[in-house]
């Protein structure tokens, strides 16, 4: 006997019942998409230190032989995975940057030109400091007067500098007074061997 459901909307029948397989059905695609593992196996191949490879982007890592070759890269420190927003919404772009090989340490001149310029504008301002018979500064204070960026990021950068500065020899912090560290210029050498 069929029962109308109201005007315009058909009739149902009585004791007819919708099977699963009637019903409709949808599923949603990849959401993640990958990079070819045999394209990135040559991009490794080939690429220099600091050269970076987008490997997947979309909402979630999968179980792909992608992240796996990636993950085993890590493991064995050929590179460093890191991520940063996609330009899709929603989205994460899951990056590797080669890492120079182990046991190699980067030239003085590959330290690039800021690393170089914060290293000069650092060691003219200790020498001014010691000069005047001014203690060292604070890693916050150095990070000021770099004009580097504030915070933990800043100090954390100061306090690498100043580090470099001292691995090169070109100027020693005397921490004996932890108030007043004290700056020591060594004399510069003579560079004609003399």
């Amino acid at each position: 006997m069929p029962v109308h459901s109201g005007p315009g909307r058909g009739t149902i029948e009585m004791g007819a019942v919708q099977s699963r397989s009637d019903a409709a059905s949808w599923q949603i695609g990849p959401l993640t998409t990958y990079a070819d593992p045999q394209a990135m196996a040559g991009w490794l191949e080939h690429a220099e230190p600091g050269q970076q490879i987008v490997y997947a982007t979309g909402p979630l890592l999968g179980d792909h032989p992608a992240v796996k070759l990636a993950r085993n890269w890590q493991a064995k420190g050929a590179v460093h995975l890191f991520q940063r927003k996609a330009g899709r919404a929603n989205c994460t772009d899951y990056c590797a940057e080669k890492r120079p090989k182990a046991g190699t340490d980067m030239p003085r001149a590959a330290r690039g030109k800021d690393v170089r310029r914060e290293l000069s504008a650092l060691a003219r301002h200790l020498r001014s400091l010691a000069a005047a018979g001014k203690p060292c500064p604070s890693f916050a204070a150095i990070a000021a007067a770099l004009e580097l960026p504030r915070g933990n990021r800043g100090r954390r950068r100061a306090q690498y500098l100043l580090g470099l500065l001292e691995s090169e020899g070109r100027v020693r912090i005397d921490r004996s007074d932890a108030r007043n560290p004290k700056i020591e210029i060594p004399r510069t050498r003579n560079r004609s061997g003399g």
